[in-house]
């Protein structure tokens, strides 16, 4: 079959079409609140992240639901805003599939913004089983034993398991703020030992409720941990008191008596207890005083920092004043982590101290300045890319940016950067598209040859720059050998021109693409010239080896790509960065793609087999050229698709 001439026009008309697409951007919904002076209503402004994680990445599509009237789903980094009602206590409830639950309570004055991070557990270990029969689940050395018809389900239930241990950061993920109240009433803090979620759902994955009727109770065990273990209080035998978290009220209450004893799993002491309701429940001792803690919360350059949120685990929650300073409530006679934040744009800032709490009768314990770190969850990812397309009558420009917040629960698009691309005194901001993609192009965006182009980054839109990067543009090429329509032999020498050649510092690689119905070529060279058909072997392309053998007879097509980017772009090393800031790996790229040519080779006979074995090597390092090209080049811009 012929292979048939293809113009650059259809690229043009392709990418065009495509990016009539890009510009229509995908717009979240956006929850407000009532007025605040007309309905005494105001907003909470919160993330909800991932507890026990580095890092505590965001977690996308939670549910954060206001009583049963108001509910809203995080966004891709785990943002939310959610209107409430001022002056008064409000409950939020968090909830996403696959992690624990949880529960905060607010208070916000009118005319304010309530700001607050919540985390979630991921779900532990799950066991699905008949309730006629009951069953035990274990995650780690956490324990529930489930008698026959425990549940007011039929069928199989899917029973889960989720330790926390309260001496890390999963502490976060606790609901009610560790605030219980004990059988006569009297509200008390509890002093954190360890805690588990224990979920029952039936066949349709809703969470069923304890048969009241059954007679018996389940059992649980709860590991002591090991920096307790052994202390007065904490030895096998020794009683200590369970209580249960109601959602109901938001407050750990209605304690039911435990036991320190050998685990069934490990032999360490746990706290084992007879239980009634399923929900969290935690091994804690009940305090009916309180202490106090007090310190300042400041930057990593030691500036105050106003309104962070600060909350004591056990204890009261509370918000800095102009002087970076907090006071807050605890338990005594504990150890009470401490954790300040602050939520700038979408992302989170957080620093936290452990103290050990004197009694009810001692000076308020100062506390070590806790330091806000780095912007928060994870690290940015950035590909960046400029291209050219030539052709006889005109050029086409593209600037593409992809933007991915990444972290150890995944990847999500960045969707509110401020990106500007540039060079000398001429910038162009680069705006969203879709997802976490940005782009511009002709005729908003004029790439000039040869000069050195910059790339700037504010993630989170505060006017602050918090990546960038640069690249040498690439120069419009040209093939200038084979002529189009021209017949060539079986060996013959290609040249093109780049008309950024001359530029100080101009290093631009240049990839050659044969592609014919006989046989397929393709090289690598800093050259603008390359012998075809010499019958040599060019390794240059990722160590596979290229056969430059001579042409067979047929129509063919040449492309040519020139191309700038990171250090180890073009070999199997490890990439260098390019774009470069805090928590942040980013490559930037830039593209030129001149106008193939069509020509015919006279060639030469040649064993089809031996043809087959070779071209499916050159197929296998075009591919992997194109891997490393930015997704959004690559799925418009495809090899043998002109």
């Amino acid at each position: 079959m012929k292979h048939t001439p293809r113009s650059v026009v259809a690229l043009f008309i392709v990418l065009l079409a495509a990016m009539a697409f890009w510009i229509t951007s995908c717009k979240k919904d956006d929850v407000t609140g009532p007025d605040s002076g007309s309905g005494g209503s105001t907003l909470v402004r919160g993330i909800v992240t991932q507890a026990g994680t580095t890092g505590n990445p965001p977690l996308a599509d939670a549910t954060v639901r206001r009583g049963t009237d108001t509910t809203v789903t995080t966004g891709s980094d785990g943002s939310f805003t959610i209107p409430v009602a001022s002056g008064t206590d409000v409950t939020l409830t968090v909830t996403k599939t696959g992690y624990s639950f949880n529960e905060v309570v607010v208070n916000v004055t009118g005319g304010s913004t309530k700001t607050l991070a919540v985390s979630l557990l991921a779900e532990g270990e799950k066991k699905t089983f008949a309730v006629t029969s009951g069953d035990s689940v274990a995650h780690g050395s956490y324990k529930l034993t489930v008698p026959p018809n425990f549940v007011t389900a039929t069928g199989n239930v899917t029973v889960s398991v989720t330790g926390l241990d309260p001496t890390t950061n999963e502490i976060r993920a606790l609901p009610g703020g560790l605030e219980a109240v004990d059988a006569g009433g009297t509200t008390r803090y509890l002093q954190p030992v360890s805690f588990a979620e224990y979920v029952a759902r039936d066949a349709s994955g809703n969470v069923v409720e304890v048969n009241q009727s059954a007679g018996q109770g389940a059992n649980i065990e709860l590991p002591i941990p090991a920096s307790l273990r052994g202390q007065p209080g904490y030895r096998n035998g020794d009683p200590i008191e369970c209580y249960l978290y109601d959602a109901a009220t938001g407050k750990w209450k209605t304690p039911v008596p435990g036991i320190v004893g050998p685990s069934s799993i490990d032999g360490e002491p746990a706290i084992k207890a007879t239980i009634f309701h399923l929900s969290w429940y935690g091994g804690a001792p009940a305090l009916n005083e309180r202490a106090c803690i007090k310190g300042y919360v400041r930057n990593a350059t030691g500036t105050p920092v106003s309104g962070a949120d600060v909350e004591a685990f056990a204890g009261s929650s509370t918000t800095t004043n102009s002087s970076g300073f907090y006071q807050v409530d605890a338990a005594p006679n504990s150890n009470v982590r401490v954790v300040a934040s602050v939520i700038e744009g979408t992302t989170i800032r957080t620093g936290e101290v452990l103290v050990f709490t004197g009694g009810i009768g001692d000076t308020c314990k100062t506390a070590p300045d806790i330091t806000l770190g780095a912007a928060q969850p994870g690290s940015f990812h950035v590909q960046a890319a400029l291209l050219k397309v030539v052709s006889s009558s005109s050029t086409f420009d593209l600037a593409s940016v992809d933007i991915d917040l990444t972290s150890p629960s995944g990847s999500v698009g960045w969707e509110s950067a401020v990106v500007n691309i540039g060079y000398g005194s001429q910038t162009t901001a680069i705006p969203h598209s879709s997802g976490g993609s940005y782009s511009a192009f002709s005729p908003d965006l004029s790439l000039t040859p040869g000069e050195s182009y910059f790339i700037t980054i504010d993630f989170d839109n505060n006017g602050t720059i918090d990546a960038n990067g640069q690249i040498q543009m690439v120069g419009n090429t040209v093939i200038t050998s084979p002529a189009a329509s021209a017949t060539v032999p079986q060996s013959f020498t290609a040249t093109w021109t780049d008309d950024a050649s001359s530029s100080p510092g101009y290093n631009a690689d240049y990839f050659v693409i044969l592609s014919g119905d006989s046989a397929s070529r393709v090289f690598l060279t800093k050259q603008r010239t390359k012998v075809i058909g010499d019958g040599s072997v060019d390794s240059s392309i990722y160590g596979s080896p290229q056969y430059n053998d001579p042409l067979p007879a047929g129509s063919y097509t040449m492309q040519l790509w020139g191309l700038n980017g990171p250090a180890g772009f073009m070999t199997l090393g490890n990439l260098q960065p390019n774009i470069n800031g805090q928590n942040v790996e980013g490559y930037f790229y830039a593209y030129s793609l001149a106008e193939p040519v069509d020509f015919t080779s006279t060639g030469l006979s040649e064993s089809i087999k031996r043809i087959a074995a070779r071209k499916q090597k050159l197929e296998l390092a075009v591919k992997e050229h194109y891997k490393r090209f930015p997704q959004e080049i690559k799925s418009r811009v495809k090899y043998g698709q002109r």
